[in-house]
């Protein structure tokens, strides 16, 4: 089973980065729809001669193409209809463009709430230049990438250098495609600890090399792999090795160096912690009105480490619950002060009672 199979993608792209990023889906499975004008279609068919001409063909395999007037009632109404159906949907129209043609921001919210909007466009939505094209010889001049390489004496835009460069792209996706994929395996594996569901693997960090902008050459990734109890680290960490190198070997001419950051075993439950986790939620019930249960939390905790030396140990937090309600590590995370103050009474009066 690919990782996206069954991911719908309706694609309203033409020449390079919308259609780049449609066919990465394709290839990870998900099925995409790629609408062109009845006319000509997109620009890079007939581009050099033909109608599937070598740069069209490059970044538009695995698709479906479907010739649409997204002038006309019926292509605006058949636009609408895909939108519904679809999972994701991608752009890269300047700015404006999809909403003369009916579908605002509104209009997609309303029609498909958990529709993935993803906009590519060459100077995003403020002003000055939203409404300009952009290309890119128009991106390396203005973000200053030109003027790195530039012999001022004979003045050219530097191309990519794609046989030293796209192999580490590729990879990068290959690894990606095989890590997400595990995910589906791992929700067979299940908890018997109340609150802790399953594990799961997350990609925290991509980096690229010098040519990030174009195709890098050497790709970095920083993933965490989150344990249930029950799982033993050491096999756990053999497994996800295992994966990124089987992965990494379908892609000719790529090496990988895996290195560990940390290696520790999830928190385990413990009968020791019994009167602390008790006053806890005594006095949290008695603060908040309302029943507080044990359970366990797949957050990432150092506590395991005071656990492991002995020290009997709970977790006790107030406030949102879930990382969605939370908005976590953003700028405008949600704190509510009641919470923190409700909180410190809860911790207070606990440490009053086991302490007395």
């Amino acid at each position: 089973m690919t990782p996206l199979a069954g991911v719908q993608v309706l694609e309203l792209t033409t020449m390079i980065t919308g259609p780049l990023a449609g066919m990465l889906l394709a290839d990870m499975g998900a099925s995409v729809i790629k609408i062109e004008n009845p006319d000509r279609g997109d620009p890079f068919r007939s581009f050099r001669g033909g109608l599937y001409g070598g740069h069209f063909l490059a970044y538009n395999r695995n698709k479906k193409s479907l010739a649409l007037d997204l002038r006309s009632e019926d292509g605006k109404r058949i636009l609408l209809d895909l939108i519904r159906r679809s999972d994701v949907l991608i752009d890269n129209f300047r700015h404006g463009v999809l909403d003369r043609l009916g579908a605002t921001n509104e209009v997609l919210i309303r029609e498909n709430p958990r529709l993935i909007h993803a906009s590519i466009t060459g100077f995003g939505s403020a002003k000055p230049y939203r409404n300009r094209p952009a290309y890119d010889a128009v991106a390396q001049a203005l973000s200053g990438l030109a003027s790195q390489f530039l012999d001022p004496q004979q003045p050219q835009v530097q191309g990519p250098t794609l046989s030293d460069n796209i192999t580490g792209f590729y990879a990068a996706y290959a690894i990606l495609s095989a890590l997400y994929a595990e995910n589906e395996r791992y929700r067979a594996i299940r908890s018997s600890v109340p609150g802790i569901a399953h594990p799961y693997v997350n990609v925290g960090l991509i980096a690229g090399g010098t040519n990030t902008n174009v195709v890098p050459g050497k790709v970095i990734l920083k993933l965490d792999r989150r344990m249930i109890p029950e799982e033993d680290p050491a096999q756990v960490e053999s497994e996800i090795r295992a994966v990124i190198q089987r992965a990494a070997a379908s892609v000719p001419g790529v090496g990988v160096d895996i290195r560990r950051m940390l290696l520790a075993r999830a928190l385990q439950p413990d009968t020791r912690n019994g009167p602390l986790v008790d006053a806890l939620r005594q006095h949290a019930e008695a603060v908040f009105g309302e029943p507080i249960p044990a359970v366990g939390t797949p957050l990432y905790t150092d506590v395991r480490l005071y656990a492991a030396a002995g020290a009997a140990c709970a977790l006790y937090g107030a406030g949102p619950r879930t990382v969605l309600e939370s908005n976590a590590k953003r700028a405008d995370e949600h704190v509510a002060l009641a919470d923190l103050r409700g909180a410190t009474k809860v911790i207070a009066r606990s440490l009053r009672d086991l302490l007395a």
